[in-house]
């Protein structure tokens, strides 16, 4: 049909054409813009193409008529079809289904009145400005089964999208991946992100899992959300024997009262990769993680208090008033932590007037917050105010225990001066604490770590597996946190050692392996 509406345009731009071939002296030329290719990058519309309007033009040698006749066939996708045709020196390239970004054909015919006839054609090469908007990845909590005969589960990224979308790129044409948290970086190269895999395999562990979902889109732009997948096994009981022990933190206010603010949260984090988010209960407890010891992490757990609290007595601005003044002492720990306000290792004036702004119930824009210290945490200074509390608890799966916190609210001193439980830095002068080395295990250089109540003389001894002396050192314990860094130098080749910690009434002992 297409070639016949061609043919009568041909016979319609022939109906004033003279039978004067003698007077043909030349074809209508057309010019070069006419036919060389054009390229146009389009920049107000970022989906669909944008119609252009062509132009086609020619120089006249008929010496008989000064009119020239123009036709033209387009070719969407120059894929050798015509799709549309039309008369006259302009046509439009759009308003057609096929028309997409790309490059197309549009074909010239043009005719005098003497009888000459020319054509051309020209590509027309229309580019999608490219899109940084991200795509909007959504994602599906899901359970899983170990197969029953290998003890396996396969997860497909397909089945954890959820209605993903993009502003430009049609569902059929995004791209998804899934990766453990432990494989993920959210500054990751589009190389490697293009790299990672669409399914995800279980072999032997069950418990719940956070994993990454990416979305990538046409123009390569990705984003990421995170999900937990819970893989199960009721099917075989020889599968996933080995239980993975959960653990939990559990926070109470110095006073052995529970604390029940559900506005707190702590984070977990495996080797430095975000596992785990969760909220205080009201029974003061929140879960860790299921800590796995198939591979050796290290685990970090921090807090993070969501709310600013004004609900304090001006009993706390009596009491910080006689301590400045000399009136009153703060005789627990605690009560000291609770007046630096401001956590500037300093209790001062300022202290004061930032209480008294807070305990004016007109103010808005003056909070107190909370603080939370491990349960077994020795002050490092007599004015506990200059100690810098870590916000993060780390340990490693080997040495993995629930953890335990006391919480203190900032300006909220009458509370954590009385009825107050013995705190650490008033233990009997001759306890010391040996902690796991750090890293552990390690194939370079490791930390020995232990805390004291006293100064004192100690010795720190390391022995092989067979009980043979490899190092020994005399220290000098401070008060509080004490480090010794040890290089693998200085041990007889990878293996298992004992390091020891003599003092003039105790001997602690704790393994650390060197690999190589």
């Amino acid at each position: 049909m297409r070639h016949i509406t061609y043919l009568i345009i041909l016979n319609l731009l022939f109906l004033n054409v003279y039978n004067a071939e003698s007077q043909i002296t030349k074809k209508p030329v057309f010019t070069k813009a006419t036919y060389e290719p054009l390229k146009v990058t389009q920049t107000t519309k970022v989906c669909d193409p944008e119609s252009i309007t062509l132009s086609a033009i020619a120089t006249n040698y008929c010496k008989l008529s000064k009119i020239l006749n123009f036709a033209y066939q387009i070719d969407y996708n120059n894929d050798g079809t015509f799709e549309s045709s039309g008369t006259g020196s302009q046509a439009v390239l759009g308003n057609h289904t096929a028309y997409k970004f790309g490059t197309h054909k549009i074909k010239w015919l043009v005719t005098d009145g003497c009888g000459g006839l020319s054509t051309c054609s020209k590509l027309v090469t229309i580019e999608k400005a490219i899109s940084s908007k991200k795509p909007t990845p959504i994602a599906k909590i899901l359970s899983i089964e170990l197969f029953p005969n290998n003890c396996k589960a396969t997860l497909e990224a397909q089945k954890v999208n959820n209605n993903s979308y993009d502003n430009c790129t049609e569902f059929k044409k995004l791209r998804f991946r899934i990766v453990r948290t432990e494989d993920f970086n959210k500054n990751m190269s589009l190389s490697e992100i293009l790299n990672l895999k669409e399914n995800l395999t279980f072999e032997d562990e069950i418990g719940t899992f956070l994993i990454y979902f990416i979305v990538i889109d046409e123009d390569n732009n990705w984003d990421y959300v995170s999900t937990y997948i819970v893989v199960q096994n009721n099917m075989n009981p020889q599968c996933a024997q080995q239980e993975i022990p959960i653990y939990f933190g559990y926070i109470k206010y110095p006073n052995g009262q529970v604390f029940s603010d559900t506005n707190t949260r702590f984070t977990t984090y495996r080797n430095s990769h975000l596992v785990r988010e969760s909220k205080v209960d009201i029974n003061g407890a929140f879960l860790i993680d299921y800590i796995s010891f198939s591979a050796y992490s290290i685990y970090t757990v921090k807090y993070r208090n969501n709310k600013e609290y004004k609900d304090l007595s001006n009993i706390n601005i009596v009491l910080l008033e006689n301590y400045l003044n000399n009136k009153t002492s703060f005789t627990n720990s605690y009560a000291r932590l609770a007046a630096d306000i401001n956590q500037d290792h300093q209790i001062d004036y300022k202290d004061l007037e930032l209480l008294k702004l807070i305990e004016n119930q007109d103010s808005t824009n003056y909070f107190t917050k909370y603080i939370f210290i491990p349960k077994d945490y020795i002050f490092k200074n007599i004015e506990v105010e200059k100690d810098t509390i870590p916000d993060y608890v780390s340990f490693s799966n080997i040495n993995a225990q629930n953890l335990y916190y006391y919480s203190i609210k900032l300006g909220d001193i009458y509370s954590n001066l009385f009825n107050q439980p013995i705190d650490r830095s008033t233990i009997e002068k001759n306890s010391i604490q040996l902690f796991q080395n750090q890293p552990n295990p390690f194939s370079d250089r490791t930390k020995i770590i232990f805390e004291s109540a006293n100064l004192e003389n100690v010795q720190l001894d390391i022995l092989d597996i067979n009980g043979k002396n490899i190092y020994s050192k005399m220290l000098n314990a401070q008060i509080g946190y004490n480090e010794l860094e040890i290089n693998s130098s200085e041990l007889n080749g990878a293996g298992v050692y004992i390091y020891q910690l003599k003092t003039s009434n105790s001997l602690l002992s704790k393994k650390m392996i060197l690999t190589n």
